[in-house]
């Protein structure tokens, strides 16, 4: 379960468990028999969240993809804010617009507005940054292969062919 600072929608209906973390850095509950974790992410100015639109945790950090505030956050197990990783502009490691973000082998693959793919390691380095030569992105996904496979428009003019290419790691 993930949430960001949103008020509760609906007041007089319990559709979920509300936990109160108060000022603890890590509670343990129980939510219909399993025993979950709460982290209770950093809450300073450079790491608010509007709104968790993917969240990816791994054995070191709790990474959060924030689509309307066009960032990604790097948190550590604890919540302890870390870094942002991603960049907005038109320079060669910056995506102008932030449409899709996935971690796959430890690598974040972040890609944006104008056919870029930024792919990232945990450290915040850029690794590789793959410039998609025609179509427009739909959305890509690991298959069990260890391939990342996107999938793409033919063209921009309306064309609904798609092709795949992908993308080794």
């Amino acid at each position: 379960i993930a949430t960001s600072c949103r008020e509760h929608i609906f007041e007089n209906e319990r559709l979920y468990k509300i936990i109160d973390v108060g000022n603890a850095d890590n509670v343990s509950v129980e939510l219909n028999g399993y025993i979950t974790d709460v982290v209770a992410l950093e809450t300073i100015d450079k790491a608010m969240i509007q709104d968790v639109s993917s969240l990816f945790i791994t054995d070191s950090y709790i990474i959060v993809f924030d689509k309307p505030a066009q960032q990604v956050l790097q948190f550590d197990r604890s919540g302890k804010f870390i870094r942002r990783m991603s960049q907005k502009g038109r320079g060669p490691n910056e995506l102008p617009e932030l449409r899709e973000v996935v971690l796959y082998n430890n690598m974040l693959y972040m890609y944006g507005l104008g056919r870029k793919l930024l792919v990232m390691d945990m450290n915040g380095h850029i690794v590789n940054n793959i410039q998609l030569e025609k179509g427009d992105f739909i959305s890509f996904q690991p298959d069990v292969n260890g391939v990342i496979w996107t999938y793409l428009y033919s063209d921009n003019k309306g064309n609904r062919d798609y092709y795949l290419t992908a993308l080794d790691n």
